[in-house]
C-alpha cells in the first residue's frame, strides 16, 4: 500500500502530464495582437539593417 504522501505526489505528476485542449480559450483579437508583436519583434532588426545598408557600405 502506498503512503498518503506518495499517492498525492503521483496525482500531481498525473495532472501535469495530461495533455488536451486549453482550459481557457484565447480570443481572436488576442491571437492577432500577440502574432503582430512577435512578427514586429522578429522583423525589426532585419528591417533596420536593410534600411541602413547604404550607411554600412559607406564604412568600407
Amino acid at each position: 500500500m502506498l503512503s498518503r504522501q506518495t499517492s498525492i505526489f503521483l496525482q500531481q505528476i498525473r495532472r501535469v502530464s495530461i495533455s488536451g485542449p486549453p482550459s481557457l480559450k484565447i480570443t481572436t483579437a488576442e491571437l492577432i495582437a500577440h502574432g503582430a508583436c512577435i512578427a514586429v519583434g522578429i522583423l525589426t532588426i532585419p528591417a533596420w539593417v536593410i534600411s541602413h545598408i547604404y550607411d554600412y557600405r559607406k564604412l568600407r
